[in-house]
């Protein structure tokens, strides 16, 4: 009886030993992994915080920089207003003369300044949705871009050529936008002593599309490269060409929302190049 029973508390010892040692195996496990999860969500945290703060730090500066353009516009609208209240009240010979030019003013300035509007609304939008993904030819939806842009065109007696493109599976709507405002630029840029000629070329290669806008146009000091696809940037401004700076901002964002890149490439007087690269999957 003494053996067996020296024998049973030697196992119940050796148990409640194992029990203890995978008790403590547990409340070390548990300790590291409690840790590593803290550790993961300050990071998580950390990291959140920082986009917080780099967003409410680009939208200070849109919000400023916006309105900053939007105060142009309207101090002419109130001046040249101003202008007409002062010569009525003169009753100068010319004064009739003058309000039609201060009127003629007031509506360049105010249409320039609703553009500017339904830009910024534009910009903003853009993301806030949901992509319409399609499969869709991107020579088809330049080509829409070009007939859109008909007028302009006409007016600058440009030629728009464009080459053969792939398909691809994004946005067509946003894409088209991208086609306008690419075009859209180059015709604001073109240069005065020739003809304005625009391509349109695109290369698929395995998980990628490159698309090529180019044209021979005023083209960019290459110092300004990253610049000119930040909001509210109008490049060189010894073109003296009016814009609002959001047409290739725009562009820049609908690229990244299909996780793509844009750069541009240039020299002054001697044309640009804007070079958009696609993954076929995203």
């Amino acid at each position: 009886k003494n053996v067996i029973y020296d024998e049973l508390m030697s196992v119940e010892l050796a148990t409640l030993e194992n029990l203890r040692l995978i008790g403590k195996f547990f409340d070390e496990a548990t300790a590291i992994a409690t840790v590593e999860f803290v550790g993961l969500r300050e990071h998580e945290l950390n990291s959140i915080t920082d986009s917080l703060v780099a967003m409410n730090l680009e939208l200070e500066t849109f919000a400023a920089v916006a309105a900053h353009d939007l105060r142009s516009p309207t101090a002419t609208i109130i001046g040249f207003a101003d202008l007409i209240v002062d010569e009525q009240d003169q009753e100068q010979d010319h004064s009739a003369e003058v309000a039609v030019m201060a009127v003629n003013t007031i509506k360049k300035t105010a249409h320039r300044m609703l553009e500017l509007i339904d830009q910024l609304l534009g910009y903003a939008k853009i993301g806030k949705e949901h992509l319409a993904r399609t499969t869709f030819s991107l020579k088809i939806i330049a080509s829409e871009a070009k007939e859109n842009l008909t007028a302009q065109i006409q007016d600058s007696k440009a030629i728009v050529n464009i080459k053969d493109l792939p398909d691809y599976s994004g946005d067509a709507v946003l894409f088209c936008q991208l086609f306008q405002n690419l075009i859209s630029n180059s015709l604001k840029f073109k240069a005065k002593d020739r003809t304005s000629e625009i391509v349109i070329a695109g290369t698929q290669e395995k998980g990628r599309i490159r698309l090529h806008v180019k044209d021979n146009g005023l083209g960019f000091d290459p110092k300004l490269s990253e610049i000119i696809f930040q909001p509210f940037e109008r490049g060189d401004q010894r073109t003296g060409v009016q814009g609002s700076g959001l047409g290739l901002a725009t562009a820049k964002k609908i690229v990244e929302l299909h996780g793509g890149t844009i750069r541009a490439i240039g020299k002054v007087d001697e044309g640009a190049e804007v070079i958009i690269d696609l993954p076929t999957v995203h």
